[in-house]
């Protein structure tokens, strides 16, 4: 049972816009009169009339409120509406929070007489809906805190669908409950539905430990539904309240775009629904679906209309006036994608308004301007080496909140601090809520530090002048140096110096110095101090104390000596050497160094000196060194051997040392400088010798690879027919191939185990040859033979090339020595008919192409080549080729007989090929020495002219271009008529209505016209009209009577 002391942690709960606890997210952005078209509806209904009463708060009712991401919970909806007796905001958390608390709102009477108790903070929203179809539902969970302990209490907190409107059973609804246990007509409350009553429907949220809902139990998923009458108005109330007290609370969840019909419904979704319930450019699209009860046989077409403040096609990207849900489909949608156009425009809306049959739906969608993310930094900064971090601000615009930050430091704040030792440039990346991204940069100049290293002579006496000479590092021009001499006078130099200087008292005085770069970058101060002695004194000077060091024991032959530093810098040291073995030298690497470097040329024991001066003041110690020489191990080369033994072969470096071998295998003897190794398996292993001289010792290694003696293998004997083989060795090691004969060509050379080889010609039937693959593995090698028996291959001989008039060939294959057993031909392209009489050797078969057509012609002929296949007795197969070109026979065409009228004609002639030649020849003419000039005798369409008329007979002979033995001929008949030359005779008046008309013929066929057709014999012409006979056929006559009815 929960602690009743968690109520208090509610009282902490903000009215924020989003609050999300665990995973399931609420939206408190919109009010009742939004939530309910934009959320709960989906289709199939319409609504108006929405109210909602519960308590008051500052942006609404803290009562009821968007939910999303239901989907990462056990709640089993997805989105939706939530309605609670105590805060919203406080659902998100797991069972260990506790939600109780008295909201002051009123109860409801209806939930009352339900609860069977007073009714305390009730949730109260009601809207009238008109349905599209005879069944209105949709899908719920209710959950409470009063589960488990006040289930069969007077603490039974309510919730009901209450509907009111025409029962199509008969009567009216009032007020009845939707809210009912699956397939009963109990109602869904707490006593009705736990662990103990109707348990299938119930989620024990308490003993699953849930940690994202808050109630310790609710129901599953819940459908309620009631019969309607379509087209009626209906009103509806969704209540829920406390009973019994004002705490311990309950709330329902209602499911996104369920509350609807089998109509065909319209819903809106949104891809980024996080960011609200809008469409967002370049960011969250609204996703428009059109659904039935069940799918459809046929295609269903849904129109609709377009408006609102949006413009299609502009503001969003363009939609059609119509879509169609196909056939075996229950629904369809599309995309509404708001165009990230730069402008502001403020929020613009896209209404879809579809008629259903009893009214109209509207759905809106709100359109959200968007601006592309921007994102700059502060100023670039500028620091010197080591000083404190510098801070980076960076600031955002544009995009849709929230705005996240990641610099190229790894830090996600908004602003940075950093100290880097050298230049560097920092990158910001700004994410928005889309994850639209911008980035910025802000550099860091970082500046060397100076140094302020200088040196100084000292000591000196009084009144000597002494010097400082700068030796650092000023990193770059226009540094400043702040030099301080102190008490020092007669001080000469600028800037960096060097200076002169002298002091008329004795001491131990400083010289400080301080140097600030041109970047304004400044050094760790310096100071050198001046041993001044006083005048008197031996030489001006103080008499050192030197100290050599202590006594070593050396492994080696160089060392450092250990002195201990002179008391005054001034004081000179020098090493030299008291004692040394036979033959030993000592030489010092700096021999003023207190700590300076020495090598021996022979080990022993060595007494070294160290000598400090202070002017004219002296003083040594002494130090003893034992060397002992070191020894230098030497395990011999690296070497690759084959098998699994092999010598190692080491040398000792020191007379007296002690050896041992370590490593991997059976040694012969370990202790010995060089000695045989054996080990198990073939691979790479490492040996080391260890030297030891006096407890100084060495170590070398050798590595020893042992390989594997290829067992190679070239393959299976085998025959080829020719001269050309394909080789197969085993290919593990690397190789190359040698043969029984010479001038054997290997490709692609004789180092590829797959090689194909060529050998020179021989005469036998069979010739045998052996090849051996040399392996290596390193210097380990290994050879195999293979023998080819190269098999002689046949004779092939096609013939020679043929051309062919027509259609039909005949191939002339040459059989004669070449021990053929059997052969084929094979055209190439395919197609023609070969035709082989059943020989095994067709060396002379035929070749027809008649069947088909004329497609296979180009510029009038065919080529094909065919390949003569021969194999003989051995098997082996060779092959030739002869080409036959086939060339097409013109149609020869003349043009039809014909006459003309005068000398000329123009021929009409065609060619029946397309690369043809022709001429024209004279068959027959009317005289021996008539002519005929064609122009061009070549074209079948051009012109002849004769020198006489009459009957001529043409020959026009059509040739194929590409074989001029291929042609064909026609014959042509022109009749050239001579053209007549009538004289009707000379213009005459006549009295009366008869004229004699008396015209000279040049031809045997004529005639007269005239106005009207009044024609008399001239024969019996005498003026008198009554003696002469009318003739209608005599204007055929040359003399002839003409009558003219009117005069």
């Amino acid at each position: 049972m929960k602690n009743i002391a968690s109520f208090l942690s509610i009282m902490t709960i903000s009215l924020w816009s989003f609050v999300a606890y665990g995973q399931l997210q609420i939206d408190q952005s919109m009010n009742a009169q939004q939530l309910v078209p934009n959320v709960l509806i989906s289709g199939g209904v319409t609504v108006s009339n929405i109210t909602f009463l519960g308590a008051a708060g500052s942006t609404g009712s803290p009562m009821i409120a968007r939910f999303f991401n239901g989907n990462t919970t056990n709640l089993g909806l997805t989105e939706g509406i939530v309605m609670c007796t105590g805060p919203v905001t406080g659902i998100p958390a797991g069972v260990g929070t506790f939600l109780s608390q008295d909201m002051g709102a009123a109860g409801d009477a209806t939930l009352s007489s339900i609860g069977g108790n007073t009714s305390y903070d009730a949730a109260v929203l009601e809207f009238d809906f008109i349905p599209l179809d005879n069944t209105v539902s949709f899908r719920y969970v209710f959950g409470s805190e009063e589960y488990p302990e006040y289930v069969g209490t007077g603490y039974n907190d309510a919730f009901g669908f209450f509907i009111t409107g025409t029962n199509p059973g008969g009567g009216n609804y009032t007020n009845f409950n939707m809210a009912l246990v699956p397939s009963t007509t109990t109602p869904v409350t707490i006593n009705n539905v736990n662990s103990g009553s109707y348990s299938t429907y119930f989620v024990d949220n308490q003993t699953l430990g849930g940690t994202t809902i808050v109630f310790d139990g609710f129901t599953t998923v819940l459908t309620a539904q009631a019969n309607v009458v379509p087209c009626q108005q209906y009103h509806i109330k969704i209540a829920i309240s406390d009973i019994g007290d004002g705490i311990y609370d309950s709330g329902v969840f209602l499911e996104a775009n369920s509350f609807g019909t089998d109509a065909v419904s319209m819903a809106v979704h949104y891809t980024n629904p996080a960011l609200g319930l809008s469409a967002i450019e370049g960011c969250s699209q609204a996703l428009v679906a059109f659904t039935t009860g069940s799918a459809v046989t046929s295609p269903l077409t849904i129109n609709y209309t377009i408006t609102g403040t949006a413009t299609n096609g502009t503001d969003f990207a363009s939609i059609p006036a119509s879509i169609t849900i196909p056939t075996g489909s229950d629904s369809v949608s599309f995309l509404i994608n708001p165009n990230m156009d730069g402008l502001t425009e403020g929020t613009e809306t896209v209404i879809l308004t579809v008629n259903l049959g009893c009214g109209t739906q509207d759905i809106t969608i709100n359109l959200t301007d968007n601006t592309p993310v921007t994102v700059s930094t502060s100023s670039d900064m500028v620091m010197c080496a080591g000083d404190p971090p510098v801070t980076f601000t960076s600031s955002s615009s544009g995009g849709v909140p929230t705005h996240t930050y990641q610099w190229s430091n790894g830090s996600g704040n908004s602003s940075i601090s950093v100290a880097p030792p050298t230049s560097l440039t920092y990158y910001v990346t700004v994410t928005d809520g889309c994850g639209a991204t911008a980035i910025d940069n802000a550099n860091v100049i970082v500046n060397p530090v100076p140094t302020s290293d200088f040196t100084v002579i000292s000591p000196i006496c009084v009144n000597d002048p002494s010097g400082a000479t700068f030796v650092g590092n000023a990193q770059g021009p226009g540094a400043n140096f702040q030099w301080n001499f102190g008490t020092a006078i007669n001080v000469v130099g600028s800037g960096q110096g060097p200076y002169t200087f002298t002091y008329n008292t004795a001491g131990t005085f400083p010289i400080i110095l301080h140097v600030t770069s041109g970047a304004g970058c400044e050094s760790v101060t310096d100071t050198m101090w001046i041993q001044v002695l006083p005048l008197g004194t031996p030489a001006c000077c103080l008499m050192p104390t030197p100290d050599a060091g202590p006594v070593q024991n050396l492994c080696g032959l160089t060392t450092f000596m250990n002195a201990v530093p002179p008391d005054n810098p001034s004081y000179t040291g020098t090493w030299s050497v008291v004692t040394a073995p036979p033959g030993g030298i000592a030489t010092f690497g700096d021999l003023h160094a207190y700590n300076s470097g020495v090598a021996v040329t022979v080990s022993g024991s060595y007494e070294f000196m160290w000598h400090e001066q202070n002017g004219a003041c002296d003083s040594s110690d002494n130090v003893t060194f034992n060397f002992v020489a070191q020894p230098t191990a030497y395990a011999g080369n690296d070497i690759e051997v084959c098998g699994l033994t092999t010598t190692l072969t080491g040398v000792q470096s020191t007379t007296g040392s002690t050896l041992s071998w370590t490593g991997t295998g059976t040694f012969g003897s370990a202790n010995a400088a060089s000695t045989s190794i054996t080990v198990a398996t073939h691979g790479q292993y490492q040996y080391i010798l260890t030297e030891t001289n006096s407890g100084c010792l060495s170590r070398d290694t050798a590595i020893v690879t042992f390989l594997v003696t290829p067992n190679t293998s070239a393959g299976t004997n085998f025959n080829s027919c020719g001269y050309t083989a394909q080789l197969d060795a085993d290919d593990t090691y690397p190789g190359f191939w040698t043969s029984s004969i010479a001038n054997v060509i290997y490709t692609p050379d004789m180092t590829d185990p797959n090689a194909s080889v060529r050998i020179p010609n021989y005469t036998q039937a069979s010739f045998p040859v052996t090849f051996t693959w040399h392996a290596s593995n390193g210097p380990c090698s290994g050879t195999a033979s293979v023998i080819v028996t190269f098999l002689r291959p046949p004779h092939a001989e096609a013939g020679a090339p043929q051309s062919i008039c027509g259609t039909f060939a005949t191939l002339n294959a040459d059989t004669l020595g070449a021990g053929i057993t059997n052969a084929q031909w094979i055209a190439n392209p395919a197609g023609p008919v070969i035709n082989t009489g059943g020989s095994l050797v067709p060396a002379n078969a035929t070749l027809d192409i008649s069947t088909l057509g004329t497609g296979i012609y180009n510029r009038s002929r065919a080529e094909y080549y065919m390949y003569w296949y021969v194999q003989n007795t051995q098997g082996c197969i060779s092959y030739d080729s002869v080409l036959v070109t086939f060339y097409q026979i013109p149609d020869a065409y003349a043009g039809d007989n014909d006459s003309v009228c005068g000398k000329n004609y123009d021929l009409l002639g065609q060619y029946s090929l397309d690369n043809a030649t022709g001429t024209w020849t004279v068959l027959q003419k009317p005289f021996i020495t008539s002519a005929a000039d064609f122009q061009p005798a070549t074209y079948p369409d051009g012109e002849v002219t004769v020198s006489d008329y009459g009957i001529y007979q043409f020959i026009w002979r059509e040739s194929n271009a590409g074989n001029t033995q291929c042609l064909d001929r026609d014959t042509l008949q022109i009749h050239f008529l001579d053209v007549p030359h009538p004289d009707a005779g000379l213009d005459f008046a006549v009295c009366g209505k008869y004229a004699e008309l008396n015209a000279t013929a040049t031809t045997g066929n004529g005639y007269w016209t005239g106005p009207t057709n009044s024609w008399f014999n001239a024969t019996n012409w005498n003026q008198n009209p009554q003696d002469t006979l009318y003739c209608p056929t005599c204007y055929t006559d040359a003399h002839v009577v003409y009558y003219y009815p009117s005069q």
